[in-house]
């Protein structure tokens, strides 16, 4: 009734102010007196008085919108207030909201991760130094240890809990007797009966090399078989070496066909120098080599003495006579080091698959009478046409006429090392890492692989799409085997391992030939996609081109690589960078050449494969630049390594990120003062904080195909944009090129 009353009352006011006759009432007096007296004349006193109101009700119409319009810009402000709290509140639920975390895990991680840090290093120069400095300062190496960190600290601890497990009472698995446990807490038992090592002696490493025919360095006056040259057979000495796991001359093994991931086929490779590589044989610095003759002339002593005393005399000449036999067994495995084939060659997949019936390899070596090695340790005869691989046919040319040029005796050395510690029978325990978690990890590194794929503008569209295909079809096993959680499945695969409780060297020599014969009895067997490459306690995780898988133990899943209540940065930098790491390896140097179905198989477009190949040599070319004391690193050699590193590093953090926007709150570790993805690349940083002795990170340079610790970390941050926008590092800091290695 109001609202129309004003409403009334505005329209008649306009109607009348725009009549003719009322504009002069505005604009000219004489027309003002005029139009009054025509009103007089014309209009009623009610009509007039009607007039007079009608202007006093403009008046007050007036006075209302002043204030309406007062209430109108109180509800705009009061408007755009709400609307700015709406998007404060959408702004708070979408994106993760930062807490610090107080866990107990949480915070001895952050004691860990301030006490490793080197505060006043700039993380723009030298982020190894800053991440990993007051580790390298204050860490106490094992006595022993040639190599020390992340890994190694790890591993030890999951020895300790693995021997909690088999120093308990009872054989009993999930409720059941367990003849596997029993041999595991037997195995464990024949090392630690001290009184029994003691009692044997050298006993046991005796009968060994009376076993494999004897061994041409130890005395006459030893209770070892007494080594005759002339009734040495060398063919049956091969089968018993290689039966124990050990390759001298050459490596022989059962495995899937790189060209048909589904059968399993006979392969052949170089193998048999005692040092890790052929260039310590021709080197000019002879310290190695002589360690090395050294080592086996002691040993060779060792048994000799057998803990009796010898005159000085005779030690003097034993001495001399084990050194002059190693020195020809130095000898002639330098002549083998030199018909090596090159290791870069060897990382070429497609370069060394020769596929030959075995025939072919027969004529090829005749004097290793392979007929006859392959009988006694197959136990039947292989057929000559059944079809090899020969990774190193060359190798074998060369070999045939270098055993026929050299004498038995300095063959006569069992190639290889056979070590063992009481920890390292495998028992599986529960460590408790959350799987579903890890998985959820996998599963978006896996997304963001894919969603990368559309940023990679090197790759034609054809070939993206069979990437995707493949990186979609990657199979991922975490933490060990469905079938360990199976006690009469567990018992039936270790039925045909024989372990004694009171003779440790027995048992160590019986569970290497054990695993041989599950090696050699894949043959004419399909290929079992499902069998894993490591022990579930190890402290590592690969990727399997022949079976497309990538391969997460157990054991690498306990801090820092990973923790149940640390934040996801944290867990995203070590062990997501890991996952990250072996997925990557499907598409490197060596992986990108097999399907997903494990084939070799190329399936490249020429024009991508080409950009491949450059882009490849940009992290040639980084990485043969970074050098130790002058030893410079083997680009090609490292590259596939080196290109996981990279690309693992990017899928984490990007599988972080989009972790993050899809919770709405994350953790932080407190007091160091870092935001979380400053945290992400700490995290990365630390799982390779690593010491190394001289003389092993020497050796590792050159037989190592991963670049040492330092360089893989300021490789790959130093190739990352998100690193450097993290730390803001300008573009003259050393840890911000402006040329980055990018493939992935």
């Amino acid at each position: 009734m109001y609202g129309r009353e004003i409403g009334s009352w505005f329209v008649s006011s306009l109607e009348m102010s725009n009549k003719k006759r009322a504009a002069p009432y505005y604009d000219d007096p004489e027309a003002t007196t005029k139009f009054l007296q025509e009103v007089n004349e014309d209009d009623s006193d009610e009509e007039w008085n009607l007039t007079s109101l009608a202007r006093k009700s403009d008046q007050d119409v007036i006075q209302y919108t002043k204030r309406e319009k007062c209430l109108t810009w109180i509800t705009f402000f009061l408007l755009v207030i709400l609307i700015s709290l709406s998007i404060a509140i959408f702004y708070i639920i979408s994106t993760p909201h930062i807490i610090g975390c107080y866990d107990p895990e949480c915070i001895e991680a952050s004691s860990q991760v301030l006490s490793y840090m080197d505060f006043k290093a700039d993380p723009c120069t030298d982020f190894y130094q800053y991440a990993c400095g007051g580790w390298l300062e204050a860490a106490r190496i094992p006595d022993g240890k040639p190599k020390w960190g992340a890994f190694a600290k790890v591993y030890q601890d999951n020895q300790y809990k693995l021997r909690s497990i088999l120093e308990e009472d009872g054989n009993s698995y999930k409720g059941v007797p367990s003849l596997s446990v029993k041999k595991a807490k037997s195995y464990y038992k024949s090392c630690m009966d001290e009184i029994k090592l003691d009692e044997v002696g050298v006993k046991p490493a005796i009968e060994l090399i009376n076993y494999i025919g004897g061994w041409s360095l130890i005395a006459n006056n030893s209770e070892a078989k007494k080594w005759e040259e002339s009734s040495w057979d060398m063919t049956d000495t091969l089968v018993k070496i290689h039966q124990l796991k050990v390759d001298p001359l050459f490596g022989m093994w059962v495995s899937a066909d790189d060209k048909n991931s589904s059968a399993n086929i006979i392969q052949f490779t170089q193998a048999g120098i005692g040092l890790k590589a052929p260039e310590y044989y021709t080197s000019n610095d002879t310290t190695l080599r002589e360690a090395y003759v050294h080592f086996g002339a002691r040993v060779a002593e060792l048994i000799t003495y057998n803990g009796n005393k010898l005159e000085a005399n005779a030690h003097h000449d034993l001495h001399d006579k084990t050194h002059n036999a190693m020195r020809e067994v130095v000898k002639f495995e330098t002549e083998l080091a030199k018909i090596f084939v090159d290791k870069n060659d060897l990382r070429n997949p497609e370069k060394i698959y020769h596929k030959m019936q075995f025939a072919q390899l027969q004529d090829m070596a005749p004097n290793l009478k392979l007929k006859t090695f392959m009988k006694n340790i197959f136990g039947t005869i292989v057929p000559t046409d059944e079809n090899i691989i020969v990774y190193t046919p060359t190798y074998f040319s060369k070999l045939n006429d270098l055993v026929k040029a050299t004498s038995k005796k300095p063959m006569k050395l069992g190639k290889g090392r056979t070590t063992a510690t009481c920890n390292n029978a495998t028992c599986n325990g529960s460590y408790g890492i959350p799987v579903r978690l890890t998985e959820e990890m996998v599963t978006g590194i896996k997304e963001a692989f894919s969603e990368n794929l559309e940023d990679v503008d090197w790759m034609d569209d054809k070939t993206k799409r069979v990437a995707k295909d493949k990186a979609n079809a990657i199979i991922d096993k975490i933490a060990y085997p469905d079938w360990i959680e199976r006690p009469a499945d567990l018992d039936e695969y270790y039925n045909k391992s024989v372990i004694h409780e009171k003779d440790f060297f027995g048992n160590i020599l019986n569970v290497r030939r054990f695993f041989t014969y599950k090696m050699l009895i894949r043959r004419r067997q399909p290929v079992d996609k499902s069998e894993w490459e490591m022990k579930p306690s190890e402290v590592n995780a690969y990727y399997s081109a022949s079976t497309n898988n990538i391969v997460f133990p157990i054991g690498i899943f306990q801090r820092p690589f990973f923790g149940a209540n640390y934040p996801m940065s944290i867990n995203y930098g070590g062990i997501g960078m890991v996952i990250g790491h072996e997925l990557t390896h499907g598409f490197d140097n060596e992986g990108h050449e097999f399907d997903k179905y494990g084939n070799l198989f190329n399936w490249w477009a020429n024009s991508s494969l080409e950009a491949f190949q450059k882009r490849s040599q940009c992290f040639i070319k980084q990485y043969s630049q970074f050098n130790v004391d002058g030893n410079y690193f083997d680009g090609i050699y490292t590259l596939g390594e080196n290109i996981a590193d990279n690309g693992g590093l990017l899928l984490a953090y990007k599988a972080y990120k989009a972790w993050q926007n899809n919770n709405h709150e994350t953790k932080t570790l407190v007091g160091l003062n870092l935001t979380s993805d400053q945290q992400f690349f700490v995290g990365f940083s630390q799982i390779w904080c690593t010491y190394y002795t001289p003389k092993y990170l020497k050796q590792a340079i050159l037989t190592d195909p991963h670049t040492v610790a330092k360089y893989r970390v300021i490789g790959s941050l130093s190739n990352s944009k998100e690193f450097s926008e993290a730390f803001k590092c300008s573009s003259d800091k050393a840890m911000n090129p402006e040329d980055k290695c990018k493939l992935w």
